[in-house]
């Protein structure tokens, strides 16, 4: 009980990160985080503008999703239950003379909470550690890699890393391959402009705020490779990379770079990418802005999830495990908030399902009435907005490679039960008449067209109640 009401007298004091002394905030994300080591642990977290997914207990990631200016992603994957051996991001590492080794084939311990995880390992003469984090305000997500010399000699070391640049659209999830790419000297920053509007049209930027690259390939032709090569053969070859690349289309955008440092014993050399998509004409404001303020933007999101799991609303619950379950809870709710269209709506995963769903809303926000009752009024209004002309409730809203749809529930959708019921249980704990006013409309259309499906038995009846 001490621990949960010290808990909520540090998040009370917050008003923004800086507020808050760095130990306080170690303190409620110690009690969030889980500390893990088994051999096949799915991860996948994020924030309100990109979200990641990893396999297998490793810090290779096999899908992120953007969620700006539309729902692009980046994902190899051919099977969606088989999705695990397909891999976009890859990391290798070379000491001195000896050939590069690929990094996180093997499982490796980690530490998650749902907006980072921290992946950490000893090698033969070095500790590795691989640490994802997610921007607030602005449209990326950092990724941290520390190399530490742990021989008793001083050593040089390579990092390698590689990503696959094409985007997958939204709704057809079409590779679009057709990019040009540059790569800014002064800013270390690759970009990658997709050529397709079915993408946005989104610019893919990577850019590098500790130590700069040594090398850089953006064209697969140059480095011998395919998306179909799983791992990269160049990652495991001796030949260097060349120190800068000229602007050009290509049908195989990647982003690779090496970082060479010689290392001292006990000392790190330590690399943070920025990768993010945005708008072609906002690219390099964008990217000014995230190399000035990125370590704030991942301090906000990272404050925002712990007053969520641990301020508002705190339930007082003996059983521990209980306990962090629903401080979790609150947290993968706050994670799963992601931008559309203007907009940070909820949605079902951090990484997956880029799409508004109407039943996903109503069904979480049946709970979170009792304890965020403003989340639940910013979705019912979100819904009386996106109506049809006949005040029809939506079912889905979503980018569909051409533009933004919305998708309409009809008589024998579920979706009109589960907004009367909300919209109930939100007036009984809000008394928030005015809201109500604004979505009646909806909801007496919800009620005709559910009373359509009445049979003979007096049920209703159904026979696509989830589309």
């Amino acid at each position: 009980m001490k621990k949960r009401a010290t808990a909520a007298g540090i998040l009370l004091s917050m008003v923004a990160p800086a507020s808050c002394q760095q130990s306080q905030l170690d303190g409620l994300e110690d009690q969030l985080a889980v500390a893990q080591s088994v051999p096949y642990a799915q991860v996948e977290i994020g924030g309100p503008y990109a979200g990641i997914e990893c396999h297998h207990s490793s810090p290779l990631l096999n899908r992120i999703s953007f969620y700006y200016p539309v729902a692009d992603s980046i994902d190899l994957s051919e099977d969606y239950w088989r999705r695990d051996l397909w891999r976009v991001l890859y990391l290798a590492i070379r000491r001195g003379s000896d050939p590069p080794e690929i990094v996180g084939l093997r499982p490796m311990a980690h530490r998650l909470t749902p907006y980072s995880v921290t992946y950490s390992a000893e090698q033969a003469g070095y500790r590795i550690s691989v640490t994802y984090g997610f921007c607030k305000e602005l449209p990326a997500f950092a990724i941290t890699i520390r190399l530490t010399n742990l021989l008793s000699h001083s050593e040089t070391f390579e990092l390698r890393t590689h990503l696959e640049a094409s985007l997958r659209t939204c709704h057809s999830y079409r590779w679009e391959r057709a990019a040009r790419v540059e790569f800014w000297q002064e800013e270390a920053t690759a970009s990658v402009t997709n050529l397709s509007p079915a993408t946005g049209p989104a610019v893919l930027f990577v850019s590098n705020v500790a130590q700069k690259p040594n090398g850089v390939a953006l064209d697969g032709r140059e480095l011998d490779h395919s998306p179909s090569d799983h791992p990269p053969h160049w990652l495991t070859r001796t030949t260097a990379l060349p120190q800068a690349a000229a602007s050009h289309e290509t049908q195989s955008p990647v982003v690779a770079f090496t970082y060479r440092r010689q290392l001292r014993p006990g000392r790190e050399m330590a690399i943070t990418q920025l990768i993010g998509t945005c708008r072609p004409e906002e690219t390099h404001q964008v990217v000014r802005r995230l190399r000035r303020s990125w370590r704030e933007q991942l301090a906000a999101h990272r404050v925002s999830v712990l007053r969520k799991a641990f301020l508002q609303c705190p339930t007082a619950v003996e059983d521990t495990v209980l306990a962090h379950a629903i401080h979790w809870a609150k947290a993968i709710l706050e994670t799963n908030l992601h931008y559309l269209d203007g907009t940070i709506l909820p949605m079902p995963c951090p990484a997956e399902y880029n799409f508004f769903f109407t039943h996903d809303a109503l069904m979480t926000d049946l709970s979170a009435c009792v304890f965020d009752v403003e989340r639940v009024r910013r979705d019912l209004l979100f819904l009386a907005r996106h109506a049809d002309s006949a005040n029809t409730l939506p079912h889905a809203y979503y980018w569909r490679d051409d533009g933004y749809i919305t998708e309409f529930a009809s008589a024998d959708n579920w979706n009109h039960a589960w907004l009367i019921l909300t919209s109930g249980r939100y007036l009984r704990h809000s008394d928030d008449r005015e809201t109500l006013r604004k979505l009646f409309p909806v909801l007496r259309k919800s009620l005709q067209l559910a009373l359509t499906r009445v049979e003979e038995d007096d049920l209703i009846w159904a026979a696509r109640p989830d589309w």
